[in-house]
Parts: C-alpha cells; structure tokens; sequence
C-alpha cells in the first residue's frame, strides 16, 4: 500500500509539472543519499558533505538558476518560432558550460572530502564507478549506431517536453 501511494504521488508530481521543483528543493537529502549509493561515508565525512552542499546549494540558487532560467526561456522561443539544428547545438553547448561550471566549482569540495577516504572507501567508490561505467557501456555505447541515434532523438524529446512543456 505505501509503495501504491508513493507511485501516486510521484505521478501527480510529474503530470502537474513540478517535479523539477520537487528535486531540486530536496538535493540535501537526494545527494547524500546517492552518494551513499557510491562510498559509504564515516561520520565526519559525512558532515563535511553536509556542510559543503549546503554552500553549493546556496551558490546555485544565487548565481546560477537566472541563468538556467534565461537559456530554457530562449529555447522556448526558438521551439515557438521554428526549432532549428543551430538552436539545438547552442542549447547543448550552454548546457555543457553550465555543467562544467558546476564542476569546477564543487570539485574542490568533492576533493577535499575523498581525500580522508580509506583504501576500502577508494575500492568501493572505484567497484561502484566501473558498475555504472559498464551499463552506460552497455546501454549507449555497444548498440548499433542506428539504435544509439534514435535513442539520443529520444532522450532529446523527452528533456525538451519535460522542460518547456
């Protein structure tokens, strides 16, 4: 019953468009939790993580979700007066800086936090990467180019639908 009512709610989450929102308000717990997926932090670990993502989030929301809102907003013009590939290429490589941007500045952080790892956190955070290396090996690397295409045309859809409406 409860597992009926959390797939309830996520869908009522998704379909009235706010699911974004939902994540992006709760990445104090969502991102110690999937990090907890990869390397089981200690306790001061733990709350080195804590207090580093909580500046970042406060950085993001201060410097960089004007700007995240801006690019999706040109997008939705572009998509109203005729999409081209130029729009899309351009939408990419802001994208890509925008990700790269939030590399370098987090990267510090995420540094000084494994650099206290132990051998045994180092091999169970580099066991978890090649699991996840080897299914995206597998799901978009191996197929045929054709099926890797289409996927990516997909994918494609599906971020733009989810993102403008």
């Amino acid at each position: 019953m409860k597992r009926k009512k959390l797939l309830i709610g996520i869908s009522v989450l998704i379909l009235s468009g706010c699911i974004v929102r939902f994540i992006y308000n709760h990445l104090d717990w969502i991102i110690p939790w999937y990090v907890g997926k990869m390397i089981s932090l200690n306790d001061d670990q733990s709350s080195e993580l804590e207090k580093s993502l909580m500046a970042q989030l406060k950085w993001h929301r201060v410097t960089q979700l004007s700007e995240y809102s801006r690019s999706l907003k040109e997008l939705s013009k572009a998509v109203q007066n005729d999409l081209n590939k130029a729009h899309l290429d351009r939408f990419h490589l802001t994208m890509r800086r925008y990700w790269q941007d939030l590399v370098r500045h987090v990267g510090p952080d995420i540094a000084r936090i494994l650099s206290t790892a132990t051998d045994e956190q180092v091999k169970e955070l580099m066991e978890s990467l090649a699991e996840r290396n080897q299914n995206f090996r597998e799901k978009y690397i191996d197929p045929p180019e054709a099926e890797r295409r289409e996927r990516k045309v997909d994918r494609m859809t599906q971020f733009l639908e989810f993102c403008l409406g």
